[in-house]
């Protein structure tokens, strides 16, 4: 199994003991706290999926394609620099108030459809 895939198995275990549980006790809000406090205790599944993230962090998400051909995807960062420009981007850069601005856009176009689909149903 690849590193990625231990960590998406991992992720993917905690879901389901968190459906599970929430099943079992008819949507007990206390049932992830309970799954993470047990997988916190997993002192092998925790040492498993920190020397995977690691891996990934050093290896995987910073490798670029050695001894290839000069290609397209030389242009594009690893996922470490990648993540810095975008968190950069939008605290320093402006992009959260873009963000900002395009959501309340969003917003008027979906109360305006609201209120359109309110008065056609009261008018019928």
């Amino acid at each position: 199994m690849d590193l990625a895939d231990k960590v998406k198995a991992l992720h993917g275990r905690l879901r389901r003991e968190c459906q599970l549980l929430s099943k079992k006790d008819g949507g007990d809000k206390r049932c992830p706290e309970d799954v993470w406090r047990s997988h916190l205790e997993d002192e092998v599944a925790l040492r498993d999926y920190a020397e995977a993230m690691r891996g990934l962090a050093e290896g995987k998400w910073t490798q670029r394609k050695a001894g290839k051909e000069k290609s397209q995807s030389d242009n594009v960062p690893d996922r470490i620099s990648w993540t810095v420009k975008k968190i950069d981007r939008y605290f320093r850069q402006g992009d959260i108030d873009r963000l900002w601005h395009k959501a309340m856009m969003q917003a008027k176009v979906l109360t305006q459809e609201a209120d359109t689909i309110s008065a056609n149903l009261s008018t019928e």
